[in-house]
């Protein structure tokens, strides 16, 4: 470029002060540094810009004319640098999330109402995937971060755990079991049970718990998401083993809900892809997420699990 951004800038100072030292004062630079960016300046446009009479700069026609489009860009660079810093303290944009459809309801919307309260100006896209589902989205930048439940093993993908959870029991009121302040999947085995589909994570986690115990599950039912296995267990149509984080949306619904002796292990997980620098509002939401992770709000006490 051969009238630089620089050079246009000491330039203006120079047409706005009527003088190198008016220049110099406003550009904070010496006298004698504004005086040979001009003389370069007219050097490499193969113009006069100003002429000296009686001590005084007077500004070329050719000056004039090349002000005008200068101050025009210069405009156009003060918006520019006004929305860098505006960006830099109030991020503007927008944020894409997937989460497991087990936090959806619960948990994370509190943590999405927090950062837009702190980040007016950002747009959420929210959405629900399995887990299957995730890496795609991630990797193709349909989303930029996904929350899960269950971590993912992908060599393109950045997994980060946020909290430690368990699998508990839910049933009717009034179910045989109702009694107990702790179940088994021994007693479990004994009832209709409304499970994940075989073929997902959870459905193989409830699979393999079974099999160690040594009995077999009577599955009525299988789901790919624990909110259908919720709306079964309120039609009694069997009880369902879902994870911790998925209860917690819950108030007083027609449903019990009981630890289980067995640990079934489950753990909320931060998810995002290895290729693609986190931007400010993924970095934003974040610290959010992790800050509700330490405070241990993922599992906060849920009345369903205080009735007894």
């Amino acid at each position: 470029m051969r009238f630089s951004i620089r050079q246009m800038e000491v330039f203006r100072a120079v047409m706005i002060a009527g003088s190198m030292n008016g220049a110099s004062s406003i550009l904070n630079i010496s006298q004698p540094a504004i005086s040979r960016t001009i003389a370069h300046t007219e050097q490499v446009l193969s113009m006069r810009l100003f002429d000296r009479r009686r001590g005084k700069l007077i500004p070329t026609q050719e000056a004039e004319l090349l002000f005008e489009q200068v101050v025009r860009l210069y405009d156009i660079a003060m918006q520019v640098n006004r929305f860098a810093e505006d960006l830099a303290e109030r991020p503007t944009g927008k944020l894409s999330i997937c989460v497991s459809p087990s936090l959806a309801l619960g948990f994370i919307p509190s943590v999405v109402s927090a950062h837009l309260m702190k980040h007016p100006e950002v747009s959420v896209k929210y959405w629900t995937a399995l887990l299957a589902e995730v890496p795609n989205e991630l990797i193709s930048r349909q989303a930029d971060i996904a929350i899960t439940v269950l971590p993912i093993e992908d060599e393109n993908l950045e997994v980060t755990t946020l909290a430690e959870g368990k699998m508990v029991c839910v049933f009717k009121p009034g179910h045989p079991l109702a009694s107990n302040k702790i179940v088994s999947l021994k007693e479990l085995s004994h009832y209709p049970l409304i499970s994940y589909d075989r073929g997902v994570p959870f459905g193989r986690l409830i699979t393999a718990a079974f099999s160690k115990c040594k009995v077999q599950p009577k599955i009525v039912a299988e789901v790919p998401r624990a909110e259908l296995a919720l709306a079964l267990v309120r039609e009694n149509v069997g009880y369902a083993l879902l994870d911790r984080f998925a209860i917690n949306h819950l108030s007083l619904m027609e449903v019990e809900v009981r630890p289980l002796e067995e640990k079934i292990a489950t753990s909320v997980s931060l998810i995002r892809s290895r290729h693609h620098e986190p931007n400010v509002h993924v970095k934003a939401f974040t610290v959010l997420l992790q800050q509700a992770a330490k405070a241990n709000l993922f599992l906060e006490t849920n009345p369903l699990l205080e009735r007894r």
